[in-house]
């Protein structure tokens, strides 16, 4: 597996505007969060899975969130863009035989 960070590191020049990320800061930080949960629909039920290590979320909407939805595609597409790359360097299971 290929252990050199640049091969995993993508830098995107001037792709963020410095006031919009001054915006959302000040914007999500006046939002309601709370410690995200999984819901259990069987038992109606919402427990966290790591306690304390468990981020918190918002569902609050922002007034950026469209510079939200450019960091979560930009980020999305790296990361489709990375699997293929991975999955070449990962050996190939085993071969397990039964009788």
């Amino acid at each position: 597996m290929d252990k050199d960070l640049t091969s995993y590191v993508k830098v995107y020049n001037n792709w963020f505007d410095k006031e919009k990320c001054v915006e959302t800061i000040r914007d999500i930080q006046n939002k309601e969060w709370h410690r995200h949960e999984f819901h259990y629909p069987s038992e109606n039920t919402f427990i966290t899975i790591n306690g304390e290590k468990e981020l918190d979320i918002t569902n609050d909407s922002c007034s950026t969130s469209d510079f939200r939805g450019k960091i979560h595609n930009g980020f999305l597409g790296l990361v489709m863009e990375l699997i293929p790359k991975i999955m070449l360097d990962i050996p190939s299971p085993p071969c397990i035989i039964y009788t």
